[in-house]
């Protein structure tokens, strides 16, 4: 139908399940309106639902809603509602840096890296290296040569804790 999944799951919850009252929510931009992004014209705080449940960011929802609407300003927000990042992913994303404000904005926007990426990354190298172009030489490795192959990959797996 349209809606942003994070308006419809907030509605769904709001309606608790019932997905005519939760069309109806969504369909009346006034009672919906409170819920999404603060804009850079309109630093509105986010309102509360009227039951306050659990999300999986360990604390109420509305009070990570709240340390996001503090915290980050309004010329922020207009950019993450440009890019069109969810609201909840930036809370989740707050929780997660233990509302630490420039780490969050920095996972966000892909300013940094995460070290294990780098790992990652670096073991994917080393392995293509390994790797033949050709996609017949497999055919002229022995069995034995197989096992040393299998065995130094589960290895190299294991190094890197999969």
């Amino acid at each position: 139908m349209g809606f942003p999944a994070s308006n419809a799951r907030h509605a769904l919850q709001q309606a608790n399940n019932d997905i005519n009252v939760a069309l109806q929510i969504l369909q009346q931009p006034q009672q919906f309106q409170q819920q999404q992004f603060p804009t850079a014209s309109s630093s509105t705080s986010v309102a509360s639902t009227s039951s306050a449940t659990q999300s999986m960011l360990g604390m109420n929802q509305n009070a990570w809603a709240e340390l996001a609407q503090q915290s980050i300003s309004p010329d922020m927000w207009a950019t993450i509602t440009r890019l069109g990042i969810d609201f909840e992913v930036v809370c989740e994303a707050l929780c997660r840096n233990n509302g630490d404000v420039d780490a969050t904005l920095s996972e966000i926007l892909g300013d940094s890296e995460n070290a294990d990426d780098g790992k990652e990354r670096d073991a994917m190298e080393r392995l293509s290296h390994d790797i033949s172009g050709n996609e017949e030489d497999f055919l002229d490795v022995s069995l034995d040569e197989e096992f040393t192959y299998l065995k130094e990959y589960e290895a190299k797996l294991a190094s890197l804790s999969f």
